[in-house]
């Protein structure tokens, strides 16, 4: 089994959906835009990109909303 996906990597991503700047299916801009919150959320997502769906739904699913 996979390691769990960490909180801090979902609340970045929350926060670059609710900022609207890009399309969330565009990884490398997503992981921008996520140094800007944490560096090491920017780091976990480059080193677990075949995750980054998974990471999405998650987030979806935490906020009761779709990713």
């Amino acid at each position: 089994m996979s390691e769990e996906i960490p909180d801090t990597v979902l609340q970045a991503l929350n926060s670059v959906r609710r900022g609207g700047l890009t399309n969330m299916m565009a990884f490398q801009t997503v992981c921008i835009l996520v140094e800007e919150f944490d560096d090491d959320s920017a780091e976990w997502l480059r080193a677990n990109k075949s995750r980054y769906t998974e990471a999405l739904k998650k987030m979806g699913e935490r906020k009761g909303g779709t990713a």
